[in-house]
C-alpha cells in the first residue's frame, strides 16, 4: 500500500469512481484548497510506506529528524493519519522516508530549460516555489506549502493513532519505522 500526496490543482472529472473497493474513489478538497485523494480500503495491511509522499522526515547531519507533510493544515494531518491507521493492522509497520534538507537551487535540464526552486520559511513549516523557465519566459510556476513537526511533535501525533517509533540500524537511513500497537 502506498498512500500518496496531493494531486495538485486538478479537475475532479479526471477521476472516475472506482469499480472495486480497494481503489481511490474520490478527489476531495482540503481546507486550504488543495486536492487530495480519498482512499477507501476495506482491509488492513502489514505495511504502509511514504517516500516523497504525504509524510517524510528530513535529517540534516547529526540534528534531530523533523517530519515534513505536504498537508499544511494540522487538522488535515490528523485526519490523514487517522484514516491511514485504520488500514495498517496491529503489529503492522509504517515506514516514512528520509530525505536531506530542502534548499534553493537552479539547474538546466535536458531540454535546455532552467528548473529552479526557492524555499521560504513560514510559521509552521515552509513554502517551496518551483519554476521552469525557457530563456527569460517562465513556462511553469507552482507553489506548495509544507507543514513541519519536530521529532517529539511527530511522535506524539503518530502515537495518537497507534504508531510507535522503532529505531532501526540502517546507514544511511532511508526510512524511519513505526510499529502499529
Amino acid at each position: 500500500l502506498r498512500i500518496d500526496r496531493d494531486v495538485g490543482q486538478v479537475d475532479q472529472s479526471h477521476f472516475a469512481p472506482a469499480q472495486d473497493k480497494q481503489s481511490v474513489r474520490a478527489v476531495q478538497r482540503t481546507d486550504n484548497g488543495q486536492f487530495t485523494l480519498a482512499v477507501y480500503l476495506e482491509q488492513q495491511f502489514a505495511l504502509a510506506f511514504s517516500y516523497g509522499g504525504v509524510w517524510y522526515f528530513v535529517i540534516d547531519g547529526d540534528k534531530e529528524p523533523f517530519m515534513v507533510s505536504h498537508l499544511p493544515g494540522d487538522a488535515d494531518n490528523h485526519k490523514g493519519l487517522e484514516h491511514l491507521s485504520k488500514h495498517v493492522r496491529k503489529d503492522g509497520t509504517l515506514l516514512l522516508g528520509v530525505q536531506g534538507p530542502h534548499f534553493d537551487y537552479e539547474r538546466v535540464i535536458s531540454n535546455g530549460m532552467k528548473y529552479s526552486q526557492k524555499i521560504a520559511p513560514g510559521q509552521n513549516g515552509f513554502t517551496k516555489h518551483y519554476y521552469l523557465a525557457d530563456d527569460s519566459k517562465t513556462v511553469m510556476a507552482q507553489t506548495t506549502q509544507y507543514r513541519t513537526y519536530t521529532f517529539a511533535e511527530a511522535n506524539k501525533m503518530l502515537s495518537a493513532y497507534g504508531f510507535e517509533y522503532e529505531p532501526r540500524d540502517e546507514s544511511p537511513k532511508r526510512f524511519l519505522g513505526f510499529k502499529k500497537k
